[in-house]
């Protein structure tokens, strides 16, 4: 790849949109920064975006002592999956951009194929301007901009990414533009043309959730709305998130996968409830049970495992004291024996050998995931 050029930038930067209802750059900054360290995962994703934020921290501050600053391309190509949080991602950089005045306004505006590309000559260059109008002095995030490219002869494609190239370099001090999709399909999408190239040099790439964070996910979303997991349904859902992760594709959905299998089970759990001659109570509404998880998602799975006599492995994150627990201990406050810190125990690091049925796939661990946690709706989001 060739080396590419940087997006320039003026050490004057134009005063704030008066539009009312607006936040103030103060605010946007700090809640953008707090969207960010409260995503599920991802940390790989946070740990560059973290530098981007501490680059532009102390650009500003040698702005503020009349020193000269340097410029730095502010144009994304954000790489991975459907449903690992790319979206999301893009969404938090816009109010980061606009905290440090790089930008007028916290403005995000999702495109795609269909609203850049026309079926007739001359109409794409029109909705394309019109959607670059739009993002103007803000974010435009294009997802699957690789569609932009198609070899069709009759494809119309080509005049999007033309009239894009242009306006980013027209517009290169208010606009700032993130492309997104599959790996290769992008790498071969920017490759293809030098433009791309020239502007495009930061590169995200967004890794398929792990199996903790997929559990952490299907919790919070629970939180959010009042709904407890018991023991029996956590120890399940572990089981039924490692065997989707363990047939995972390109396709996989992460956090949508999530999603869908959260509100397939408050069906079911709706459903339950609806059939039951006892009375329904405050309890009852607000309770997982395993029978209500969707384990057909899963290749295998017909229903709950008993896991009475099962136990899962724990660390203590202050001492790493290493223990196991048993089926009630799941998602609860336990103390460690050796240092009495406190902390939530982890509910999807399953001892094999206990556990039964689980021949012909893997469980999947990575560091960190022994270690206990904390999770609460209000601290913790995961977009798909």
């Amino acid at each position: 790849m060739t080396e590419l050029q940087k997006l320039k930038r003026t050490d004057e930067v134009d005063s704030v949109s008066d539009a009312p209802n607006q936040i103030t750059p103060e605010e946007s900054l700090k809640q953008g920064l707090q969207e960010l360290n409260a995503l599920i995962g991802l940390d790989a994703v946070k740990a560059e975006v973290t530098r981007m934020a501490n680059f532009l921290n102390i650009r500003r501050q040698r702005q503020a002592q009349g020193m000269p600053v340097a410029s730095q391309t502010l144009h994304f190509v954000f790489t991975g999956n459907p449903g690992t949080g790319k979206t999301t991602v893009a969404r938090i950089i816009a109010k980061i951009l606009y905290g440090y005045q790089i930008l007028r306004t916290p403005n995000f505006l999702e495109a795609d194929r269909a609203t850049m590309v026309g079926g007739y000559v001359g109409q794409t260059a029109i909705k394309t301007n019109e959607v670059i109008a739009k993002s103007t002095d803000g974010v435009l995030f294009i997802d699957e901009a690789y569609t932009l490219a198609k070899s069709s002869g009759q494809d119309y494609g080509q005049e999007a990414i033309d009239t894009l190239l242009k306006k980013m370099e027209d517009l290169r001090q208010r606009l700032v533009v993130i492309v997104a999709g599959y790996l290769v399909e992008m790498a071969e999408f920017i490759e293809s043309n030098p433009g791309l190239e020239s502007r495009f040099s930061r590169y995200i790439v967004f890794e398929d959730y792990h199996v903790s964070d997929l559990c952490q996910i299907f919790e919070m979303m629970c939180n959010a709305n009042t709904y407890q997991l018991t023991p029996a349904a956590r120890g399940n859902l572990a089981i039924l998130l490692n065997r989707v992760f363990t047939d995972r594709d390109q396709n996989f959905g992460n956090a949508r996968l999530v999603r869908n299998a959260y509100e397939r089970t408050l069906g079911n759990h709706a459903d339950r409830l609806s059939m039951s001659t006892e009375p329904i109570t405050r309890e009852s509404l607000s309770t997982i049970e395993a029978v209500d998880l969707p384990f057909r998602i899963a290749k295998g799975m017909a229903g709950p495992v008993d896991l009475k006599t099962s136990r899962w492995r724990v660390n203590c994150p202050h001492c790493e004291n290493t223990t196991t627990a048993s089926l009630p201990f799941l998602g609860q406050i336990v103390k460690c024996n050796a240092c009495s810190t406190r902390f939530r125990c982890p509910w999807w690091n399953l001892d094999r050998s206990s556990v039964p049925g689980l021949n012909g796939f893997e469980l999947y661990e990575r560091p960190g995931d022994l270690d206990g946690y904390d999770i609460q709706a209000e601290e913790a989001t995961a977009k798909s």
